[in-house]
């Protein structure tokens, strides 16, 4: 249930295997109950009046939310907790793969939109001209000069690196990709060289995957499937997924059970300490309810590492897609709604705006300021 913005599902909470506050159990991605768009997906909600990392009370941070990029009805809040600085989703939707029915993850399946020279040469030139990865199949002789020249812009270099999440050519081998949306993330790096597999709860963004790379790529549906293997993958991501997941330190520690012991987690969801989130207050485009349900900065990421039993090799904020959020969150603040998170239509004004804040951000992240729109953790057993 990837994001767009270079950018699993949900668990399901279970009545067994409480540690603290809320309750946790084995994850487990259910098919969807088929609520989507329609009336009352707050009514059954349980209440999340604790932390799922502390199990401290949480103080309230925002109310009377809606859906601002879809169509599910009904209000939400937001608590701070008070013990750490994990803010999550009250109440929380039990199942929420119905509120997927229109996500970004369907997108591209049998007509895959073009790209432009400019952003393969960000995405596919800089990884081959400064990172080792070989240029990808099918690539003009000059995409790799061009993506050299332009790795010499900060931001843009950023924008390539978590465009492979950081996984060094040095530790290419089988990837795990969970919440693998429509396969584009995965796509991507087999042409670099990686055997992927990936995890999909969501059917129709599966199918979107399977069209996209055949053969090349298997997907199931449930971390918990029993063909994916102990110890058998030499990296594992999670892009913007944690977020959705009602216990994340469950998710955590599968993923340590599935990565080999020299293997590396990379995990990147919205930070809440963001300087866009400071700005915007409520707005917030990465609030997202209700589909995200527990929102992390540096420190409450790291806890829930921690906890699963990983150890953080790498800790960051980048800020690679603070012009999007920049834009959205504020066609939020002036119109309530931005459906589809659908930015097309931004002025010129709003668009300068952005670019601007883009690289007051990056500069800030540069200066060791952890203020980017995402935490990035990378972590290894």
């Amino acid at each position: 249930m990837r994001r767009r913005t270079d950018g699993i599902g949900a668990a399901q909470h279970t009545a067994s295997g409480t540690r603290r506050g809320r309750q946790r159990g084995a994850v487990s991605l259910a098919e969807p109950s088929g609520f989507g768009d329609t009336p009352g997906v707050t009514e059954a909600a349980p209440a999340a009046a604790t932390c799922v990392l502390c199990g401290q009370p949480g103080r309230p941070l925002y109310s009377e939310l809606t859906d601002r990029l879809f169509h599910a009805t009904g209000t939400w809040s937001l608590l701070s907790c008070t013990g750490c600085s994990l803010v999550w989703l009250d109440p929380q939707p039990e199942n929420t793969l119905g509120l997927y029915e229109r996500y970004y993850t369907h997108d591209g399946a049998t007509a895959p939109k073009p790209v432009s020279l400019f952003r393969n040469a960000v995405t596919r030139g800089i990884p081959a001209a400064r990172m080792g990865y070989p240029p990808a199949p099918g690539a003009p002789p000059f995409e790799r000069a061009l993506g050299k020249l332009l790795s010499w812009v900060g931001p843009l270099r950023e924008i390539a690196e978590h465009g492979v999440l950081w996984l060094p050519v040095s530790r290419r081998g089988s990837l795990l990709d969970v919440g693998c949306g429509s396969g584009l993330f995965l796509e991507r790096m087999r042409d670099f060289g990686w055997q992927v597999t990936g995890v999909e709860p969501d059917a129709a963004a599966a199918s979107a995957t399977r069209q996209r790379l055949g053969e090349d790529c298997r997907v199931v549906a449930q971390i918990d499937d029993p063909t994916l293997a102990a110890e058998s993958f030499d990296a594992i991501s999670l892009s913007h997924v944690i977020e959705h997941v009602p216990d994340p330190v469950a998710l955590l520690a599968r993923c340590r059970q599935l990565l080999a012991p020299v293997g590396t987690l990379v995990c990147v969801t919205p930070n809440s300490g963001s300087l866009a989130a400071r700005s915007f207050g409520a707005s917030w485009l990465h609030w997202d309810p209700p589909r995200h349900l527990n929102i992390f900065d540096v420190a409450s990421l790291g806890q829930a590492i921690r906890e699963a039993g990983l150890e953080i090799e790498h800790v960051g904020t980048p800020g690679s897609s603070a012009h999007f959020v920049w834009q959205a969150s504020s066609l939020i603040e002036r119109r309530g709604r931005v459906p589809d998170a659908d930015v097309s239509g931004a002025s010129p004004a709003l668009v300068l705006e952005s670019i601007a804040f883009w690289a007051l951000e990056y500069a800030l992240t540069r200066l060791g300021r952890h203020c980017g729109e995402e935490v990035l953790a990378v972590a290894k057993r």
